[in-house]
């Protein structure tokens, strides 16, 4: 829809032919980076110039080859670019798909003289392509006007009259058009286009980290493509907004902000954050989530339910473990190569191929049960799947499966949980980790 949507759109705004319009290809072999900076961009810090340096250097070969899909054609083109940028607290991984914070496990809270405030960039890539006036080469400039005045616009005013349902469907076509033109087979597609969003966003992102961490002595402590988070002394809030807001009239973009209470942190994509939200008390990230699209891979779903409820609630986990009577909660699933692996059920007299993907439980004494291997067919080589546990295949959820019925491993979850929590540190753990950088002063 979100391609249709697009296509109506700038054919209208254009005369140009639907026919026309779907032949609308740039074909690149290459990219450099210089040609992706924004004019607009000025870094301050010796790492920031470190990473232009680099960047300025850099060309990108854009890989093309028949068969090769969206996602591994991403990957291999990733890989060609890749910089660690220091702040004060922490590290961060710059590429060609955005930044991301190097944590490690630890929590963060609010205390007596600091709150912790977390500023995520509003329609981050939609803007950038307005502001940047982004556009595919083979296409006319009026697309940045169609895009603005006909998708973006509307979306942001959808959501502030409290349209929830036209502002989803417009930002699901307007983060679409990102997605269009990094793939081959789409009329938006342009390798430089695509590169200049990603490499912008970042870039801009890194401009506000430098300008907070070098005016004030507030840490930012964990960032992800379209925001960052950060530590406050109380102080100096106001003198956080004051920078907020010049770092915004400077590059066009617009930020939201939320006050956390404390973060629990497992890595990069794993976090939960509790704020003072009465609609939304608790953001649950990556295997902390709990509205997980049922397409998308999952395992172990009570593990994380279990240590949420024990860092929300101060619940034991061994009592959400045991009183859940969800047999979903405890399920994994694995898709495998079928043209390299085949997953295989081994059990005392027998062993069973299975399909190419599979759910199953950790089970303990069930007539059903076996251990669970990958076999490459290509070395003649096998590999165990979950450490050797005992588990049951249970592809097809049946009336009578229950965690009672199937002989849940209560055991196995709740060490697993514990595992969690051991592995996320004391917020004191991390206070060596502050990296000495020059302090400047900004005429703003």
């Amino acid at each position: 829809m979100s391609k249709k949507i697009i296509r109506k759109f700038y054919c209208e705004e254009t005369g140009v032919d639907y026919k026309e319009y779907d032949k609308g290809r740039t074909i690149r072999k290459v990219v450099k980076l210089e040609h992706c900076i924004s004019r607009r961009l000025k870094l301050y810090t010796k790492e920031g110039q470190r990473l232009l340096e680099h960047m300025l250097k850099t060309t990108i070969k854009v890989n093309t080859e028949p068969g090769l899909s969206k996602y591994e054609r991403t990957q291999r083109e990733k890989k060609q670019f890749e910089h660690i940028y220091r702040s004060k607290y922490m590290s961060h991984t710059i590429g060609i798909g955005g930044i991301h914070s190097i944590n490690k496990p630890e929590i963060i809270s609010e205390d007596e003289n600091h709150f912790l405030i977390d500023i995520d960039a509003t329609s981050f890539y939609p803007y950038l392509i307005i502001l940047e006036k982004l556009y595919p080469a083979h296409m006319r400039p009026e697309f940045v006007k169609v895009y603005d005045k006909r998708i973006v616009t509307p979306r942001v005013e959808a959501k502030k009259a409290g349209d929830e349902t036209g502002a989803k469907d417009l930002k699901i076509t307007a983060n679409a058009a990102f997605g269009f033109t990094k793939a081959l087979q789409e009329p938006l597609y342009d390798p430089l286009m695509a590169t200049s969003i990603c490499v912008n966003g970042q870039l801009f992102l890194i401009q506000l980290m430098e300008l907070i961490e070098k005016l004030t002595h507030c840490l930012i402590v964990y960032s992800n493509t379209d925001g960052i988070t950060v530590k406050v002394p109380i102080k100096e809030y106001g003198s956080l907004m004051r920078l907020i807001t010049k770092w915004q009239q400077v590059t066009g973009l617009e930020v939201e902000l939320v006050r956390f209470k404390k973060m629990v942190i497992r890595d990069i994509n794993n976090y939960i954050a509790f704020t003072y939200s009465k609609k939304k008390p608790v953001k649950g990230i990556g295997m902390f989530a709990t509205d997980k699209p049922i397409n998308k891979g999952y395992r172990y779903p009570i593990v994380a339910k279990a240590v949420r409820g024990f860092y929300e609630h101060g619940l034991p986990v061994e009592q959400t473990v045991r009183n859940c009577k969800d047999i979903y909660d405890f399920i994994a699933s694995q898709k495998v190569n079928i043209h390299k692996f085949e997953l295989q059920l081994v059990r005392s007299n027998s062993i069973d191929v299975l399909q190419k993907t599979n759910r199953w439980v950790v089970t303990r004494g069930n007539q059903y049960e076996g251990k669970l291997r990958k076999y490459n067919f290509v070395k003649n080589t096998t590999t165990a799947v979950d450490r050797s546990n005992m588990i049951t295949i249970v592809n097809l959820i049946e009336p009578w499966m229950n965690p009672e019925t199937l002989k849940i491993n209560h055991d196995f979850y709740i060490t697993e949980c514990y595992k969690t929590i051991r592995n996320i540190l004391p917020e004191d753990s991390r206070k060596h980790a502050v990296h000495k950088v020059e302090q400047l002063t900004l005429a703003l």
